[in-house]
């Protein structure tokens, strides 16, 4: 291979991004969980999102989705790898997500380490040590990168990215056996993907502590790039759920269709820190908002109705974002008459670790 001075020996990949769920229309919705044969399902994970080259007698290599300001490429992986002296005798590009399904201890290895807390913590941690540390730790520890494959970019110098996902998936049957052929099984997962009954499975995965599924239309292209499809990929995520009062509002914008009432109404909760807003909600009917909306033409105000100010209402959302604590896509569920502002407490520990999802776009794991 004629490789020019610092150039890498493969084609570097955006991976492919998933469409919210709740973005979609009702019908859409209801579309894709239908049992026609036209989309699957296989669990979302919460790990780091990698893409691994192997070159025919070459190597093997490693990128995530960041990419280097200094340099202008994704960060390389690589040496982070426990068979990066493999030299392979095929070509391929697989779309991965990284997982240490268990916690590390990454004090030995760097200043400031930890013992960690949860799955993409310790995914992430080892990720971003130094080379040698990250493969002592996961040689120490038993805390070995597990790579979950669930698409495949280019097998033996073919590019995938345009065929249909029903025929990539089948193209993985091929990695599959040239993964075992290298005794590198121990390495690789290679996650269920369920064609029918894929609620059941989403409530599956929910119940067993998952985040949630991602929908797949089987004659989807690989997009690689920051594209979001509605009709490639979607991600389907367990809803967090909070009783939480009313305290306070925000008027809506001055140049928009509620600029003399109410635009949204901010929800709070309770903790041993004191109140903690969690939520600003502004998918209401036009009736309620007219009925929540006080407006003074004298001074061009609008104020929140006391009847509203203070209510309690089962609000839930996609989850809590990392930065901001607070719900994101939240909704109003049910109101509660039944309970009070004093119901609405909630340990701080419960909103500390939002904002960790599997590796696919800016709320993800990243290193």
């Amino acid at each position: 291979m004629n490789q020019k001075p610092n150039e890498v020996p493969y084609e570097e990949v955006s991976p492919m991004l998933c469409y919210p769920y709740w973005d979609l229309k009702p019908a859409e919705q209801k579309e894709v969980w239908k049992d026609d044969g036209s989309w699957v399902a296989q669990e979302k994970l919460n790990g780091c999102r990698v893409i691994l080259h192997f070159v025919k007698g070459v190597g093997v290599f490693a990128h995530s989705r960041r990419v280097s300001k200094q340099t202008g490429r994704r960060q390389v992986l690589t040496d982070r790898l426990l068979f990066s002296d493999l030299i392979p005798t095929f070509s391929a590009t697989v779309d991965a997500e990284a997982m240490v399904d268990k916690s590390v201890d990454t004090r030995p290895y760097t200043s400031g380490g930890q013992i960690t807390k949860s799955t993409l913590q310790s995914t992430s941690a080892i990720l971003r040590l130094e080379s040698e540390a990250s493969k002592s730790l996961q040689r120490d520890q038993n805390a070995a990168l597990i790579f979950h494959i669930f698409d495949i970019v280019s097998w033996e110098g073919t590019d995938l990215k345009t065929k249909p996902f029903c025929e990539r998936f089948v193209c993985l049957d091929n990695f599959k056996a040239a993964i075992t052929q290298a005794q590198l099984t121990k390495y690789f997962v290679f996650p269920e993907v369920r064609i029918h009954e894929k609620k059941a499975f989403f409530d599956e995965v929910i119940s067993k502590g998952g985040e949630g599924v991602i929908l797949k239309n089987l004659n989807s292209l690989y997009e690689a790039s920051t594209a979001r499809n509605r009709k490639g990929w979607i991600k389907v995520k367990r809803e967090v759920e909070f009783t939480a009062y009313v305290s306070g509002h925000e008027r809506g914008k001055f140049n928009g269709e509620w600029k003399n009432k109410v635009g949204c109404l901010v929800f709070s909760i309770l903790t041993e820190k004191g109140p903690h807003e969690i939520a600003k909600v502004t998918n209401f009917t036009y009736d309620f908002r007219k009925e929540m909306s006080v407006y003074d033409p004298a001074t061009n105000k609008v104020e929140l109705s006391p009847l509203i100010l203070g209510s309690v209402a089962t609000v839930t959302g996609v989850e809590v974002s990392q930065r901001a604590k607070r719900l994101s896509h939240p909704k109003v569920t049910k109101w509660r008459d039944d309970l009070k502002r004093e119901d609405c407490f909630y340990p701080t520990m419960t909103i500390e670790g939002g904002g960790w999802e599997q590796g696919d776009d800016k709320d993800s794991g990243e290193v």
